[in-house]
């Protein structure tokens, strides 16, 4: 079930939302959405271990701001369309982080399930296509200078501590196009328009044309940057355009006496005025937004396919779930592990039962969401809190 838009907006709400920061301002979401899934560190190592799917263009290291040489962390492979690619090599990329070095790995909205749903979310309340990076910073140094949002942003901070600071730019509505993408690199030089501390699961809109600079303020920061790219008047030309080709006037030649221009400009103005106010300017308009929409539907397998019910035993004696000024924790003999917000139920009634299944656990949850309680199932294992049981 996807999220509801009010609450990847909350507090404001999509109402509030919408009336008051929508492509006007940027504005702070505080405090974490309870009901808003997101992937935590287990789950972003799996989606970067993903190797076949990252290559120079699709997974950029970062020093200084500056992008670094693919040659620098790849190496020669073959990709899924059997076409030559340069493919990360996690050691390289690794030693890189490891000197302040910054992981961004593009388009990942489809990669995880709640990034998937967030973006389907967004997608639907937006009217736009919305794409996700991902940085990940080891170590918290400084972050590269200001950047230029050429697209409405969501940022979405998924581990860590992190500042950021807003910025005035100085042209209304760039677009994604090389005149603007470096432009008003100093205008964080200016005072900020918006600073805020962010911890995880808080939100920072940016409307188009904003200047931003995130900082690390800890070790290991994840963020995601959902870009928002609705259609604009550019987009309806190019298609009006095509659409242009049916008018005869539009293919005669343009003429080659300057006195013959200021004419032929005239009724060329008044032909695209009146191709764009008819019926050929709603359907270009139409094709524009219909562009913008995909499908963001799941694959599901049948249900009279095999059993999931897998079982599974504790695997420690002791476990107790136990709430710390820190937070919910996991306490064994040999020490104690934190329980992410919102999943010290599951892991209690775990530990509650010495044998269980998928279905068991399943029926004592019925609104649990599926995916956070497969990565819980995922990361207990992986910890040896839990083994399968025969």
């Amino acid at each position: 079930m996807l999220p509801r838009l009010d609450d990847i907006l909350a507090p404001l709400g999509a109402g509030g939302f919408f009336a008051d920061y929508a492509g006007r301002r940027p504005v702070h979401l505080t405090g974490a959405s309870a009901s808003l899934a997101l992937p935590d560190w287990t789950e972003l190592a799996g989606l970067l271990n993903m190797s076949a799917l990252w290559s120079a263009d699709t997974l950029l290291i970062l020093e200084h701001g500056m992008p670094v040489a693919a040659d620098r962390y790849c190496e020669a492979a073959t990709d899924r369309d059997l076409q030559p690619t340069q493919r990360p090599v996690a050691e390289r990329v690794r030693a890189l982080q490891a000197g302040g070095a910054v992981l961004v790995a593009r388009q990942v909205e489809t990669l995880s399930p709640a990034l998937k749903r967030i973006a389907a979310a967004l997608e639907a309340g937006f009217g736009a296509r919305v794409n996700a990076d991902l940085q990940v910073q080891r170590t918290g140094s400084a972050a590269p200078t200001g950047a230029v949002a050429l697209t409405d942003l969501l940022v979405l901070p998924l581990a860590g501590a992190m500042r950021i600071s807003v910025h005035a730019g100085t042209t209304d509505h760039p677009v994604q196009h090389p005149k603007f993408a470096a432009q008003d690199a100093d205008a964080t030089t200016t005072a900020a328009i918006l600073a805020a501390d962010l911890a995880v699961g808080e939100r920072v809109y940016l409307p188009r044309g904003c200047v931003y600079r995130l900082d690390g303020a800890s070790d290991d920061v994840a963020v995601i940057l959902f870009t928002i790219l609705r259609p604009v008047g550019l987009d309806l030309l190019r298609a009006l355009g095509e659409r242009a080709i049916d008018e005869t006037f539009f293919r005669t030649d343009v003429p080659r006496a300057e006195a013959d221009r200021p004419a032929y400009l005239a009724e060329f103005a008044r032909g695209l005025a009146a191709l764009a106010a008819g019926p050929q300017g709603l359907a270009a308009l139409a094709q524009v937004e219909h562009g913008f929409r995909r499908d963001l539907g799941g694959f599901h397998l049948p249900d009279d396919g095999p059993s999931g019910g897998a079982r599974y035993r504790c695997n420690a004696s002791r476990l107790e779930v136990v709430e710390t000024p820190l937070g919910w924790q996991l306490r064994a003999a040999r020490g104690a592990v934190p329980i992410p917000a919102g999943r010290e139920q599951l892991v209690a009634w775990i530990v509650a039962h010495p044998e269980f299944s998928d279905d068991q656990l399943s029926a004592a949850f019925p609104g649990a969401d599926a995916d956070l309680v497969a990565t819980l199932l995922r990361d207990l294992l992986a910890m040896k809190v839990i083994v399968p049981s025969a």
